[in-house]
């Protein structure tokens, strides 16, 4: 990823230490969990906008760590699970959980295939092949805010991923909090995210965040 100005590459660090390793295998586990208990339940699945509201904690997270656990079948997320559609848990995410206690990095290193294929996290996923030595290699980080991820996420998880921008201004994380609660508690209408915006936006005016207004306008639609 390259940057333009220090200023970009300050705003990215600010990120990825809010959204750092630890916090992101906190929030895989406790989605794990959750699931497991709404099975306990008779749930044969749940939607991502009850987990957000019932772990605020880890509503900016929420989202990255469903696609990493769909992504190493730990869960089952068909299509149309960001904005509505139900997640489960697969065996292999019972399997964590009954014998990693729900350690989802410790159950994943120990039921990787030896085929050669490498994950190392760093924040986000470095993913590629280590067979010879000739293979391609892809980086993507699950920090990064991508503006197409955004416009189904449920609004108290789109509140999470602003966190780390609106914490570093005085008041900001409690804006957040504020802004999370009330989310949490009516109804999610483009009225609702329009007010909401107005605010948010002003905010980031003020403190020459033009950077995050163009990540997540969109999902306010804004």
């Amino acid at each position: 990823m390259e940057f333009e100005d220090p200023e970009a590459m300050a705003d990215a660090f600010t990120i990825v230490g809010a959204f750092n390793m630890a916090d992101m295998q906190r929030a895989r586990r406790a989605l794990l969990f959750w699931l497991h208990l709404g099975e306990l339940d008779g749930q044969t699945g749940r939607r991502m906008r009850d987990f957000t509201r019932s772990h605020l904690p880890h509503a900016g997270r929420a989202y990255a760590a469903a696609q990493y656990l769909a992504d190493e079948r730990l869960i089952s997320a068909p299509s149309g699970w960001e904005s509505g559609g139900f997640i489960r848990l697969t065996r292999r995410g019972r399997e964590c959980l009954e014998g990693y206690e729900g350690n989802v990095s410790l159950y994943v290193e120990a039921n990787r295939p030896a085929t050669g294929e490498i994950k190392i996290e760093i924040g986000g996923d470095v993913t590629g092949s280590a067979i010879s030595g000739t293979g391609d290699s892809s980086v993507t980080d699950s920090n990064n805010v991508q503006p197409a991820a955004l416009d189904h996420a449920d609004l108290v998880a789109v509140l999470g991923r602003l966190r780390p921008y609106l914490s570093r201004f005085p008041s900001g994380r409690d804006m957040v909090d504020e802004l999370q609660q009330q989310a949490a508690t009516e109804e999610d209408t483009p009225e609702l995210r329009a007010s909401m915006w107005e605010r948010i936006k002003q905010t980031l005016i003020e403190n020459g965040m033009d950077r995050a207004i163009n990540i997540f306008a969109s999902a306010f639609g804004g």
